[in-house]
């Protein structure tokens, strides 16, 4: 069981390019919207001390909040970051943090964040603003895979608070709900001879933000397939 999971996470990993992709990966802009997501402009003021003697290298950067996006108040003055990040003073910089269990803002690993002026974080910025005006989407993307590989005609349910919505799979093994309202849903998958694959991973509850493009994973099993367990 262990093995099979860790294949799947080396897979994942390593298929770049699409909206399955991992954190690291490359996601669309839509789809690095989080649940916890902290997100905003700010200009550096302080690069300020040492947050932790400990970790000598973790800064606490303040920085004066021009543009929220997410997870901060609407008229914040100022927030500070603990990061090893080398962050300048003066320079403008969108921001992708998510706060830790001592409840400190730190950077998202393999985040969006970086400064304003690079065309790296134009097209996520641009977005962001759109967001904010309600001009996005809200969608959510289902993809069933059996042993990694696309399964199609399968019947996707999701189960939010307004009922139920389905959908069937495609060539890609992907049913796609659009648009959809924002919510967080529970999903199942159903096709004859197949059954949920207990050894992978499934995304039974997902969380549908409003204005982003949701993803979630599906793993089934064909009936004659041999598991890694013993009946």
């Amino acid at each position: 069981m262990k093995g099979r999971s860790l294949l799947a996470l080396a897979m994942l990993a390593s298929s770049g390019g699409g909206l399955f992709a991992t954190t690291c990966g490359y996601l669309p802009p839509c789809g690095r919207v989080r649940v916890n997501s902290v997100l905003f402009v700010g200009v550096v003021v302080d690069t300020g001390g040492v947050s932790d003697p400990e970790h000598p290298a973790v800064k606490e950067v303040r920085f004066q909040v021009e543009e929220v996006f997410a997870g901060l108040s609407p008229t914040p003055e100022e927030v500070t970051i603990a990061t090893q990040d080398q962050w300048e003073k003066g320079r403008s910089y969108l921001i992708d943090a998510a706060r830790d269990e001592d409840g400190r803002l730190r950077p998202t690993i393999c985040g969006s964040s970086g400064e304003v002026a690079d065309d790296r974080t134009a097209e996520f910025l641009d977005y962001l603003r759109r967001r904010v005006r309600g001009e996005t989407k809200t969608t959510l993307a289902v993809r069933v895979t059996d042993q990694y590989k696309p399964v199609s005609d399968v019947d996707v349910t999701i189960t939010g608070p307004e009922g139920g919505l389905i959908r069937r799979t495609s060539v890609d093994g992907t049913a796609t709900f659009d648009p959809v309202k924002p919510a967080k849903d529970h999903v199942t998958a159903a096709r004859k001879n197949y059954h949920r694959d207990p050894d992978s991973h499934f995304d039974e509850d997902v969380d549908v933000l409003p204005g982003v493009c949701a993803t979630a994973m599906v793993a089934l099993e064909a009936a004659g397939a041999v598991g890694g367990f013993c009946t």
